[in-house]
């Protein structure tokens, strides 16, 4: 077993890293039943029906220039449409698993009392579900082109997944794909399983694909010129 603390949570939103701000976060995913019970029952039963995935979370208020009210405001009055948010459990270390959502923004709340510091309340909605991603790329700078360290995902997968990429700082060009292995080795034999859209700016990206996963997957990066701070993360469906 390994048990973990709530403190080393991370939180990116889209192209801003928000952990700071927050104290509390969920991402719960339900599923709807029907029931199917008749007569000559003795206990009811169901059937499966429609999955959902939401968000909510909450922490501490700040107006500062790009700080979370200036996030989330600008999220609410813009298109509110494919916001990505990803937070880790375990912390923002390479190898994590945490979750991930493309999300539709339906709350953002200040909150003021005359006995604490003013608070924020969030609350988002997915059309693609909640997925469990593992972290490629731990959210941190990069100044020339590299590759992270092959990532074990325990078994192949024939059912495709999604990947999802954070920029949060960049002064150039920034290129991502993720390779994926049946070895491990990535000595020639990898192949690439996605491709990132080129980022020239702060931003964020979830993609999917089908078919075959291999056993082991990387994340691969160029830099063009100048560093870039950003994190990679895939999903195996």
């Amino acid at each position: 077993m390994a048990f973990l603390h709530g403190k080393s949570t991370f939180v990116l939103l889209n192209g801003y890293n928000i952990t700071g701000y927050l104290d509390k976060i969920e991402t719960p995913l339900t599923a709807d039943n029907a029931e199917t019970s008749c007569f000559g029952n003795s206990d009811k039963s169901f059937v499966p029906g429609l999955r959902d995935a939401t968000l909510s979370g909450e922490g501490l208020y700040d107006a500062s220039a790009s700080a979370i009210d200036e996030i989330f405001n600008t999220i609410l009055a813009g298109a509110n449409s494919g916001n990505n948010i990803m937070w880790i459990p375990g912390g923002n270390t390479i190898g994590n698993y945490g979750y991930a959502m493309n999300m539709i923004q339906t709350l953002y709340n200040a909150i003021g009392t005359k006995d604490d510091a003013v608070r924020i309340g969030i609350a988002g909605h997915s059309s693609t579900g909640r997925e469990r991603v593992k972290l490629l790329h731990a959210h941190g700078s990069e100044a020339s082109t590299g590759q992270s360290a092959g990532q074990n995902l325990l078994a192949a997968g024939s059912a495709g997944g999604s990947a999802y990429l954070f920029v949060t700082t960049i002064t150039g060009t920034l290129d991502v794909i993720i390779q994926h292995s049946n070895t491990g080795a990535f000595a020639g034999e990898e192949a690439t399983l996605c491709t990132f859209t080129q980022n020239t700016g702060i931003g964020h990206e979830r993609l999917t694909f089908a078919g075959t996963v291999n056993q082991y997957v990387r994340a691969k990066w160029t830099i063009g010129t100048g560093p870039a701070t950003f994190a990679v993360a895939v999903c195996k469906d």
